[in-house]
């Protein structure tokens, strides 16, 4: 690490020392008991994220030390929470996601062998099959290392072989989402046609289908929340939507693949999944609701923030009764 030409950090306060400098930038904080128990529970740093939409930006764009005119210390807990909020209900999205991942993929893959996994010709790459190979080696060690009663069978057993539709239980989200981004088309256009995607255009038999950009994003997305990060303003990498567009009335309102980059792309895409898998719209309604009342509740953020458009409410799958 190069410490030479860097800054000094910056210097250690209490939480009386943080109040006193919000208060300085113009934050009003109206309880300071109230404020010290949030300094406390979120700490410093963390609300500090979510402070920063808050703040003063000059002509060049950039934020400054100092909050807009009338910014209470409540309006930042408000955002916090509603954050919080969020990422609950993603995650539980996610894992449902996820959880159907895997036992489609063990099923469908598993039909080849029950050593697909093992077998470069069923990958695009020899050099990524032989990393892949190198994780799978690394989440049966941590499942034994867990005394994980499955892993440890199979390691008396079978010296420590397993089928691929019971691996598929012991690999991350990252792990199914690169596995199956290195799936030849064929294989790709099988899984995706589970999840009611369209198979790409046949002449492009290199394409990767639109699954392997949104496992990618969902995967990112669930680190975040697993790792208590902000999440509802994050910019993302746009994914492609064509091979979901005209289904089941989803992305009709996105004018291009790049309104993908922001949260609502990534709710949307997870909606379009979780209905493929539940076979009805529960977790987009209840998200729905969950927005349109918090953001009821914060007048000076909007759902626009997320990238959601106007009239979003009328537009499929966030119609709900109120």
């Amino acid at each position: 690490m190069n410490s030479g030409t860097s800054r000094p950090l910056k210097v250690y306060k209490t939480y009386a020392q943080q109040i006193d400098l919000l208060c300085e930038r113009g934050l009003i904080i109206n309880d300071p008991d109230f404020a010290t128990k949030w300094l406390q529970e979120a700490g410093y740093y963390r609300l500090s994220l979510y402070m920063f939409h808050f703040r003063v930006t000059d002509e060049d764009g950039n934020k400054l030390n100092k909050f807009q005119d009338n910014t209470t210390f409540d309006e930042i807990v408000s955002l916090y929470v509603f954050d919080r909020g969020l990422r609950t209900r993603v995650f539980s999205g996610i894992e449902k996601i996820e959880v159907s991942l895997r036992a489609r993929m063990g099923y469908l893959l598993g039909e080849y062998d029950p050593d697909v996994h093992m077998m470069p010709w069923y990958f695009r790459s020899t050099r990524k099959h032989t990393q892949l190979v190198k994780t799978f080696k690394l989440r049966i060690d941590r499942a034994i290392a867990g005394n994980d009663e499955v892993a440890l069978h199979h390691e008396a057993q079978y010296g420590g072989r397993l089928p691929f539709w019971v691996l598929t239980d012991l690999l991350d989200f990252s792990d199914l989402s690169k596995m199956y981004e290195q799936l030849h088309s064929k294989d790709q256009r099988k899984l995706a046609r589970e999840f009611e995607l369209n198979d790409p255009p046949r002449k492009r038999k290199q394409r990767q289908s639109n699954l392997s950009g949104w496992l990618h994003q969902l995967s990112l997305v669930r680190n975040f929340t697993a790792h208590h990060s902000r999440l509802w303003d994050r910019k993302f990498g746009a994914k492609d939507i064509s091979d979901a567009q005209g289904v089941r009335g989803f992305f009709q309102d996105f004018a291009n693949p790049g309104q993908s980059k922001d949260m609502y792309g990534v709710l949307t895409i997870m909606a379009f999944l979780l209905e493929s898998i539940e076979g009805n719209t529960e977790w987009a309604r209840g998200m729905g609701q969950y927005l349109d009342r918090s953001f009821s509740e914060m007048p000076s953020k909007s759902p626009a923030d997320m990238g959601f458009p106007q009239g979003w409410k009328t537009l499929q799958p966030w119609i709900h009764e109120k």
